[in-house]
């Protein structure tokens, strides 16, 4: 699954982090990193999230600041199929910044590679107990 999640950094990076979190890396005590956080050295809404990936997206409907695209075809394991979810796109108080392509609800809308998505935020999920500006990928393999 590294391998994966490597080529995410590459084309994700590339386009927007200036740093990042690896899968596995001790983040606090006893904490393992799930994912890769991708810091594109902003303010809050200002750094575009694009795809890196071409597939599906959804967004369920209490979906504030999370997408997932499935991607039927994984480019590096042939045979299988792979997710790319996308989070902390919204603001401390719950405010979203993906974009209204998106709305929630959308499901399996075909996107390209590339496609805006949103922009970073620093939402954690709980109202004003916000997380540093960064974008969270993760390569969910099934």
């Amino acid at each position: 699954m590294r391998k994966g999640l490597i080529l995410g950094i590459c084309i994700a990076g590339a386009l927007l982090g200036v740093g990042y979190y690896l899968w596995d890396d001790p983040f606090k005590l006893n904490h393992r990193h799930q994912g890769i956080d991708i810091f594109g050295g902003t303010e809050v809404g200002r750094m575009p999230v694009v795809a890196a990936y071409p597939g599906y997206l959804t967004r369920l409907p209490e979906w504030k600041s999370s997408l997932i695209v499935r991607v039927p075809a994984d480019p590096l394991q042939p045979g299988r199929q792979i997710w790319l979810y996308y989070t902390h796109m919204a603001d401390p108080a719950g405010n979203s910044f993906i974009s209204s392509d998106f709305p929630p609800g959308a499901a399996e809308k075909f996107i390209a590679a590339g496609t805006l998505l949103g922009y970073q935020g620093n939402y954690s999920g709980e109202a004003y107990n916000p997380v540093g500006v960064h974008l969270q990928f993760l390569d969910c393999a099934g």
